[in-house]
């Protein structure tokens, strides 16, 4: 790049350092960013590894948002009875409703996926009644997918609410949350909220369980 701005200097006419610009840049996109990375294509949503880094970033900035997760709770078996082909097209249809109910609200959104049974939104305008938000948009989704069933598969899913920074304020203990939320209440439940969770003592354990045997280790402990 340094060459490039010295050879534009001497030659004016030629147009070495745009060329190297246009290069570098080529390069930042291939290496940096990974768009496969970033966006599952089957599903044409952002993926898991981009949740977790943007969650990363609004901790950091400090930025209040608030995140709804939608589990199918029958996702591995409903993929394995349809084939990755239908279930794919089912999956995009859920993304798709969820997408246009939440868009009725005049809300500013972003919606992740991760294989097979995990749909995450975060809210980054402080979207004012999250949890009824959430329920009414599984209420609407269930209604339009399940009237017209087909592959007797019926759509439901287990919703988990997290505000941030007043529920949770690390990255990691928001994605241990986002993987075990359906363990904290029966599978009939349907509804689950950061705030009745963070307090209880099962989950203090579990996202403490890495410090916990560190400091037994080193009192001798186990």
């Amino acid at each position: 790049m340094f060459l490039a701005i010295f050879v534009q200097a001497a030659r004016a006419e030629l147009m070495v350092e745009m060329f190297s610009t246009a290069i570098a840049m080529l390069m930042i996109m291939m290496v940096v960013m990974r768009p496969e990375e970033t966006i599952d294509s089957d599903v044409g949503v952002e993926t898991w590894k981009t949740f977790q880094r943007d969650v990363h970033n609004y901790l950091i900035s400090k930025r209040k948002i608030g995140i709804v997760v939608f589990r199918l709770p029958n996702g591995e078996e409903d993929r394995i009875y349809m084939g990755d082909a239908r279930y794919t097209e089912f999956t995009r249809n859920v993304i798709e409703n969820i997408r246009t109910y939440f868009s009725s609200l005049n809300t500013n959104f972003d919606i992740y996926y991760e294989h097979p049974e995990s749909i995450y939104v975060i809210f980054t305008d402080g979207e004012r009644s999250l949890r009824d938000s959430a329920s009414m948009c599984l209420a609407y989704t269930k209604k339009q997918l399940n009237r017209d069933i087909r592959d007797s598969v019926w759509f439901d899913a287990q919703l988990l609410v997290i505000n941030c920074p007043e529920d949770l304020n690390d990255d990691e203990g928001i994605f241990n949350l986002c993987h075990r939320f359906p363990t904290y209440g029966p599978r009939s439940q349907r509804l689950f909220t950061a705030s009745d969770i963070v307090n209880s003592r099962d989950f203090e354990i579990q996202n403490n369980i890495n410090e916990i045997l560190e400091r037994a280790l080193n009192n001798n402990g186990l």
